[in-house]
Order: structure tokens, then sequence, then C-alpha cells
């Protein structure tokens, strides 16, 4: 069970754990979701991953999440339907880290191609109660946005299976 531990003035700050995960202001890997390879905790606002870019330009920094079918290295062609990515938003339910409130995800919507990748995103929140997200806004690969719809057939779908309005505008 090897460790890699860093210190400074005394107090352990990075460790590398045996299954080679970055732990920052913790000691052993938590699993939040998944048990990710690069893990940042503390008690207060540096519980946080920072990208800056500084340059006297319009371009902004950036966080890639990248999806390929083959194995690290091969780009093998993902699929209609395939995850490319997602933020998951979870808390402490008083038993584990494992129970989304939320999440927003990416998908291949279409048929991808060379220098082609149709996609979709997907917002997704947990009812009270609940124990497992439901999708409750998409936006196509055409820009069209479905509200409780997983198939808009218009710019914007509303769908709701109640007799309360589905549509509501107040001044």
């Amino acid at each position: 069970n090897s460790k890699i531990h860093f210190y400074l003035d005394g107090s352990e700050r990075i460790r590398i754990d045996s299954g080679g995960r970055l732990l920052i202001g913790q000691t052993v890997g938590y699993d939040l979701y998944a048990n990710g390879l690069l893990q940042v905790s503390a008690t207060d606002g540096t519980a946080a991953i920072s990208v800056t870019r500084w340059s006297d330009n319009g371009s902004s920094p950036y966080i890639n999440l990248g999806k390929s079918r083959g194995a690290v290295g091969a780009y093998t062609i993902v699929q209609s339907g395939d995850r490319l990515g997602q933020i998951n938003f979870v808390g402490t339910d008083g038993t584990d880290m494992a129970s989304h409130a939320a999440s927003i995800a990416a998908y291949v919507d279409g048929t991808p191609g060379s220098n082609d990748m149709p996609g979709r995103i997907v917002f997704a929140t947990s009812a009270d109660g609940g124990t497992s997200e439901t999708e409750r806004l998409r936006i196509n690969s055409v820009g069209k946005v479905g509200i409780n719809s997983t198939a808009p057939d218009g710019m914007l779908a509303i769908e709701h299976t109640s007799s309360a309005p589905n549509l509501t505008m107040r001044n």
C-alpha cells in the first residue's frame, strides 16, 4: 500500500495514494459519484480548482471533457447517444456523498463523422424524496429546446402531465 506524501512546514499538503489518485487537502480518496484521480478538499473557499487566463484578448480559460470509444490515445469514433461529459452536483445525505441533486451533461445527438460532432446538452435535477435525477431541459443539435420533453418537435416544447398550466407569464 504505497503512498507518496508532500509536506510543507511540517504539514502534509499533497498525497499520491496507491491507486494513483492525487489527493490535495485529504489523506484518503472519497467516492463522489466516481472516485476521481484528482481530489481536492478543504473546509473553506480553497476547496476549488482555479483556471485563469491572463491575456489581452477576448479568449477565456476552458475545461475540456473528452470521450473516445477506444483505448487511451486511440481516436475511436463515438456513437449517437454517448455521453461526452457531465458535471455533477452532489451533497452529503448523512450516509455518503453519492446522491445527485443536479447535473449538466453533453451527449452525441446524431451520427458523428470526420470533423462533425452533433451534440445536445441536458440539465437534470432530483425531486424531493427522489434518489435519481430526471431530465428537465434539453437543447438538441438543431437548437430545439425541450422542457420535460426529450424529443422537442418545435423550437420550444413544454410538456406537463398535470392539470397545472404549462406556461405562466407574469408582469
